[in-house]
């Protein structure tokens, strides 16, 4: 086979073990759906890529793809009488159904038709790419769609065995040496971290939820991150602790874990020998912050906490860090802990929840014209955390899907936790 597994990878192969782990992208499209000719730009676009079925071999940690133009269909999905209803529920779905066998299709597609546009999703199995690599693929569909045919459409290519589990050792003496100075204080953070209830440890469903924040208070946001001398993801990260925060509250009464601890994952292309835009794969890596939450603590003070450790984390790349601490947790769950696998990451890893970021217009110029995109996406959560946060900007828009395990929180808890979110924005201005 040609592709091997990166690190990243093999934990989320892992983790699909447990619960499948999907992502989900939707994007907006003007007009109206023309099935056949949509199935058509997209068979030719994943053969033109080199992308099809992906065949796995798990012993070895290896994988392949094969094309055929056959195995890519777009499932229509009713919409009834409420659009936005039938789609929420399609991805709740999506990020709940498995993609199976050693040989499948990594990728499905499901549209949903408005008056005047419809919804196209793209559902994929996440071991095989991050955002990046699928922005890709979408951008090149919608791209062939909506042009008029009267000229050809350049696509943009891409390599699907572009890997990275050699490039990990390219990082510097100085940064390896700091890994292990704060490796105490990192694992300290955990150990006084206090720990999520699930009703129950084997249930793994996820829910979806879906909100966004309009132009003025994105606005908002920004000035007052620039204002407080913090970045996006900080205020991001803050504002989710601050809403987790009263379901936490028995970590008051706690002899020694007081703290709440959240994940952001970070792109890592360049870190990892892959900045290249044609690089198709899984380049990630991801950080932890922790923080007490003292009763009384202003948003402002704690979003400044948390820059103060995120700010450490970018100068000694302590994201990076993830990828030993991931084969360091492969390795024990081989040895000790492959039973107990499904308690594993809530005992020793005690995540109250993650951020995804990704501004859209870095990545995809809306340059001539043609459409202005609205997109959004989500991601299940896995065994790590029990809510996950996927931000994504677009234009002046911030839109925000919500992927959470019922057996943490209930949909009327999770909708309070999007409801303190919002107001500690609504709050800003």
């Amino acid at each position: 086979m040609k592709g091997k597994f990166n690190i990243f990878q093999r934990t989320m192969l892992l983790w699909n073990s447990i619960h499948p782990y999907n992502a989900v992208h939707i994007i907006k499209i003007p007009g109206p759906i023309d099935i056949p000719r949509l199935e058509v730009i997209i068979k030719n676009i994943l053969n033109k890529s080199g992308l099809g079925e992906l065949s796995i071999d798990h012993k070895k940690k290896r994988f392949n793809y094969h094309n055929n133009p056959d195995s890519v269909e777009v499932m229509i999905v009713d919409p009834g009488s409420d659009a936005t209803a039938a789609l929420n529920r399609e991805i709740q779905r999506q990020i709940n159904l498995p993609f199976t066998g050693n040989t499948m299709n990594p990728f499905r597609f499901f549209a949903v038709a408005e008056d005047s546009s419809f919804f196209l999703g793209l559902t994929y199995f996440h071991p095989v790419a991050d955002a990046d690599s699928v922005i890709i693929i979408i951008k090149n569909i919608v791209s062939t769609y909506i042009d008029d045919d009267k000229r050809p459409v350049t696509y943009s290519q891409l390599d699907p065995y572009s890997q990275s589990g050699r490039s990990l050792f390219l990082c510097s003496m100085k940064d390896l040496f700091a890994w292990v100075v704060t490796l105490p204080e990192h694992i300290a953070e955990l150990r006084s971290s206090f720990r999520p209830k699930y009703r129950n440890i084997n249930d793994h469903e996820n829910a979806f939820s879906f909100f966004s924040i309009g132009p003025q208070q994105f606005h908002s946001l920004l000035n007052t991150a620039k204002k407080w001398g913090v970045t996006l993801n900080d205020m991001f990260l803050a504002f989710l602790l601050s809403s987790l925060g009263p379901f936490a509250s028995e970590r008051l009464k706690a002899a020694r874990r007081k703290k709440i601890s959240a994940a952001s994952i970070v792109n890592a292309r360049k870190d990892l020998a892959a900045d290249d835009p044609a690089a198709f794969g899984l380049f990630l890596g991801s950080f932890s912050v922790s923080h007490t939450l003292p009763e009384g603590i202003s948003l402002e003070q704690l979003a400044k906490d948390i820059h103060a450790q995120t700010e450490k984390i970018k100068r000694y790349k302590l994201y990076l860090r993830t990828i030993p601490e991931m084969r360091t947790a492969l390795f024990l769950i081989s040895l000790f802990f492959k039973k107990r696998l499904k308690k594993f990451y809530s005992k020793y890893y005690p995540l109250w929840g993650g951020i995804t970021n990704l501004n859209l217009n870095d990545v995809w110029k809306q340059t001539d014209g043609q459409i202005s995109i609205d997109y959004f996406r989500t991601v299940s959560t896995g065994p790590t955390v029990p809510v996950v946060f996927s931000f994504t900007t677009v234009g002046d828009v911030l839109n925000i899907g919500v992927s959470y395990r019922t057996a943490a929180f209930s949909r009327e808890e999770a909708d309070r936790i999007i409801s303190n979110f919002s107001e500690c924005v609504a709050g800003l201005g």
